[in-house]
């Protein structure tokens, strides 16, 4: 999974969720043909669930996250201790490990993802949280070992609508 590197400054993050992805969220402009950037795609071992986070290849600073097929939403959020530190800014990854890999790598990950009210909650790992990053909105969640467990999204109304009605064509509502 990814290790956190540093914290960037607040990046303020565009919405371009639609009927077809439920959750799409990049930070920052940047041009696809130019800047090189490295994807990492979180899936369930039944290949069902693909959640996506696209990193700048240098600085390891987040370009987007993306969910493009959910696992069933659980709408019961799990209980978590509030975490040691909190602080503002956008996580940067530790981009060591890909080096000399391609541009896209997966990883096996049977992840959660809670919906309550208009709060999204995608778990990749049950850790204690140790650390959270906030930037705009946007809460990611490290355990002490400064690996990435969870991403926390607060949703306007038209946002929410949107997904829930994205997951449930795909009856995972």
């Amino acid at each position: 999974m990814l290790k956190l590197k540093a914290i960037l400054n607040v990046i303020k993050p565009c919405v371009e969720s639609d009927f077809y992805i439920p959750i799409k969220v990049r930070f920052g402009h940047w041009n696809n043909n130019t800047e090189p950037r490295n994807c990492l795609g979180i899936k369930n071992a039944s290949g069902t669930s693909l959640f996506e986070i696209g990193l700048s290849e240098k600085s390891g600073e987040i370009k987007y996250i993306t969910l493009v097929l959910s696992p069933k939403i659980c709408s019961e959020m799990p209980l978590r201790k509030q975490p040691v530190t909190t602080k503002v800014g956008l996580p940067a990854f530790d981009m060591q490990e890909w080096e000399g890999r391609d541009y896209y790598a997966n990883e096996i990950v049977d992840f959660q993802v809670y919906l309550k009210d208009n709060h999204v909650l995608i778990e990749f790992s049950p850790n204690e949280i140790d650390l959270t990053v906030v930037n705009e909105g946007y809460a990611f969640g490290f355990d002490k070992n400064k690996f990435l467990c969870t991403i926390e999204l607060d949703l306007s109304n038209t946002e929410k609508d949107l997904f829930e009605e994205s997951l449930r064509t795909r009856d995972k509502l």
